[in-house]
């Protein structure tokens, strides 16, 4: 699963929400927290239904450009306001530069708790698409996850873990307006209305997610920064920096968990795999008289495809750059892991379990 660029979990105590993936904190204003909100023991934020009710990311959050993103949320709200704004950077009240993710309250040509999704590029509408769910009534007073995520042309919205709508355009919006990007205050409609609605784990992230890493975040939650193990399937050992060590190349073991260093990793969302050893990441080394296989090794990052990686639902972590999968390889003296040519099915050594910590 990829790491969020940013991720506000709103389990601070003050008037701070730390984004703790990246360099984004939001400020509160006529907005509190709730203990155990969702989760027993997890703090949720409570937008109050005033007009000036938010939490602001400041404008370097939202700045998409042309590129993939993916944005999500828990959402729990019982609002009748007839429509309003849930997270982004609108200030139109048509067509303009913006992200925005919105929801009918009681409408009267709309379905009641039906939530959209809207890129645009300017005030003529150009690249414009806005996706509406099929599934409605997310106003109940419940626990919902929400999530859009634009590739190129297509915009996608998820409801609870599954599609629930989709959209294209003749292009990509360029999505680069400088506002800030906010929770809870809408630009929509007569006036900048905000819901009563509290929402949890705000992730951002700088690709599109697949389906399945929807499917995921919904069940499992982003993976927190604190790093995870990559555990094998075929006998519960985990991929570990031999020694230690960090000079270039070193080879990757599979060993017993320890708790060290060595075997924490963080899953960054460009697909770099980061060691908890610092600016070193997962990559390929050749083998000498061997096409079908090449070294797992710990080097620095040098933003080379060989170090990206695609961790799949079955369990593989293959290599962008040849899609060579990483294997366990045991050599009659210890275990280490390699890269190499994946057959179908993946066998239990060729399938992996990523941990968090």
């Amino acid at each position: 699963m990829t790491q969020p660029k940013h991720y506000w979990g709103f389990d601070e105590t003050d008037g701070v929400a730390k984004d703790t993936t990246g360099n984004a904190n939001g400020t509160l204003t006529n907005a509190i927290r709730v203990p155990n909100g969702r989760v027993s023991g997890g703090g949720v934020v409570q937008i109050n239904g005033s007009n000036n009710s938010f939490v602001s990311f400041g404008g370097g959050v939202g700045q998409f450009g042309t590129s993939n993103f993916t944005v999500a949320l828990w959402l729990k709200t019982t609002e009748q306001h007839r429509y309003f704004d849930l997270v982004g950077n609108r200030t139109a009240g048509s067509h303009g530069n913006f992200f925005c993710l919105r929801m009918t309250g009681k409408h009267e040509s709309a379905p009641a708790g039906r939530v959209s999704a809207e890129v645009d590029q300017d005030g003529n509408g150009a690249n414009y698409i806005g996706v509406e769910a099929s599934t409605t009534g997310l106003n109940d007073g419940n626990w919902h996850h929400v999530a859009a995520v634009r590739q190129g042309t297509s915009l996608k919205l998820y409801i609870d873990g599954k599609l629930s709508g989709q959209g294209t355009s003749g292009g990509v919006a360029n999505i680069a307006n400088g506002n800030p990007f906010k929770l809870g205050q809408s630009y929509m409609g007569e006036s900048k209305f905000a819901p009563n609605a509290q929402y949890d784990d705000l992730c951002v992230y700088d690709v599109a997610l697949s389906d399945q890493e929807i499917s995921n975040l919904f069940t499992n939650g982003p993976i927190p920064p604190t790093g995870v193990q990559i555990k094998s399937l075929a006998n519960g050992a985990v991929l570990d920096v031999a020694g230690g060590q960090t000079n270039p190349q070193t080879n990757i073991l599979v060993y017993a968990s320890n708790g060290g260093d060595g075997q924490k990793w963080e899953i960054q969302a460009n697909g770099v795999i980061k060691s908890k050893l610092g600016n070193y990441a997962l990559d390929m080394k050749d083998i000498p008289n061997f096409e079908w296989a090449k070294e797992l090794v710990l080097n620095p990052i040098n933003g080379s495809p060989t170090q990206q990686w695609t961790i799949g639902a079955d369990g593989t972590i293959k290599n962008k750059s040849n899609g060579f999968a990483i294997a366990l390889y045991d050599t009659g003296t210890y275990q280490v892991a390699l890269v190499w040519y994946l057959g179908a099915p993946a066998k239990p050594y060729e399938t992996w379990q990523v941990v968090q910590l």
